[in-house]
């Protein structure tokens, strides 16, 4: 592979723009929302820091598929045993299932905001859209990658035009920069924007997206520059993602403030059509429609490696999604508030960070696999801290539960 020109480099471009709509999910607008309704600015620092984390592991994740030509899961298979590569897969497999579940859950709550289609209907036809948005082209090329790109901007201009900026307390704002928990609540939502934005299917997914574009690379000089595209990429799909989930984030706290709704995303929507639009009301379902099937069609495509990678098994993506749609429709069929079930989704999968993140940092740690891509002792160290963050912010939350602390 030749280095290219500037404008070969720009259509290099993509991967991370694709994966990045797993940070504008429906997981997004239940943990943000609820953020701003419950805490109003309080927790704007967390939002901020849950972006760099994830700039840090989806910039490894492009890196990884860059130095080798394979994807996470396939360098993880082909180090295990058997038995730990069936280990691996469950826990990825539940992860991705619970990230796939939500994203359905989330579009068929849009569905039912702007149509009044019943929620198990609505979850049946999220479902079925994002089968068909991924077989439009499963290598992230032309359609699949238009489309994707084309949800996320629709997503990012609906949250954008719903924000009360009139409304912003920007002393208070400045104060929400300022990290801190003070309650078991503010850790509960920070667990839920952490697993909402770092999330684990994404790293999967980005590394096989890179993988699939590029191949295999053998020219160093080849890789010093994709590498320097995938900063880019990585770095403006990450500004994107952390600019409309800071906005997801005011909208709560600027809609539903004094609201006593316990479903932040029924309210805001509620709030925005009698106080300020109806149009303004129906753009907010729309970004969250938007997101539910650009998300679900990236989680179905990171659940197909998953398993293809690790246990060596293909399923028709439509039982894959069939098989989705179940607990999906049972959540809406049960739960009284699809937005708390949401954020729970949310908090467990940033539970199942740590399993991407730690392998993903020693693989690319390691000389003999990486070459010259190799990690530097800074990007070790800084690997070391955002694992050891996540791992014991999830330890506290499980300690503070189980003695009731916190509260």
């Amino acid at each position: 592979m030749t280095t290219g020109t500037s404008k070969q480099s720009l259509r290099k471009l993509g991967p991370a723009l694709v994966a990045g709509v797993a940070y504008l999910d429906p997981g997004n607008f239940a943990s943000n929302l609820a953020s701003g309704a419950l805490f109003k600015y309080s927790l704007i620092w967390v939002v901020l820091v849950a972006n760099l984390f994830a700039w840090f592991v989806q910039y490894l994740a492009a890196k990884l598929a860059i130095g080798t030509g394979q994807s996470l899961t396939e360098l993880i298979a082909g180090r295990s045993s058997r038995l730990a590569r069936w280990a691996y897969w469950a826990q990825a497999e539940i992860v991705v299932l619970a990230t796939e579940t939500a994203e359905v859950v989330g579009g068929a709550v849009a569905l039912n905001i702007l149509f009044n289609i019943p929620l198990g209907f609505g979850a049946a036809i999220t479902a079925a859209l994002s089968m068909i948005i991924l077989s439009s082209n499963g290598r992230l090329r032309g359609t699949f990658t238009a489309i994707i790109i084309g949800l996320t901007a629709v997503t990012a201009l609906g949250i954008v035009a719903s924000i009360q900026f009139a409304n912003i307390d920007i002393q208070l704002l400045w104060q929400g920069l300022v990290p801190r928990l003070r309650s078991q609540s503010e850790l509960l939502i920070s667990l839920g924007i952490f697993g909402a934005t770092v999330m684990p299917h994404a790293i999967y997914s980005h590394s096989a997206f890179v993988r699939d574009k590029f191949g295999t690379i053998d020219s160093a000089a080849a890789k010093r520059v994709l590498l320097r595209v995938s900063r880019i990429d990585v770095t403006i799909a990450l500004s994107i993602a952390g600019l409309v989930n800071l906005c997801i984030l005011l909208v709560g706290a600027t809609i539903l403030s004094g609201s006593n709704s316990t479903d932040p995303i029924y309210a805001t929507f509620s709030r925005l059509a009698t106080s300020a639009s109806p149009v303004l009301a129906v753009l907010f379902a729309v970004a969250l429609l938007a997101s539910g099937l650009a998300s679900s069609t990236v989680g179905a495509y990171a659940g197909s490696e998953v398993m293809n990678s690790l246990i060596k098994h293909r399923v028709s993506p439509w039982l894959r999604r069939a098989i989705t749609v179940v607990p999906a429709i049972l959540i809406l069929q049960f739960a009284t508030n699809p937005t708390t079930a949401l954020l729970w989704s949310q908090v467990f999968i940033s539970f199942g960070i740590p399993f991407a993140l730690i392998p993903l940092l020693r693989l690319t740690s390691a000389n003999k696999l990486m070459a010259e891509l190799t990690n530097r002792k800074l990007t070790i160290w800084a690997g070391v801290l955002v694992s050891a963050i996540l791992i014991s912010l999830n330890l506290k939350f499980v300690f503070d539960a189980l003695t009731g602390l916190g509260a």
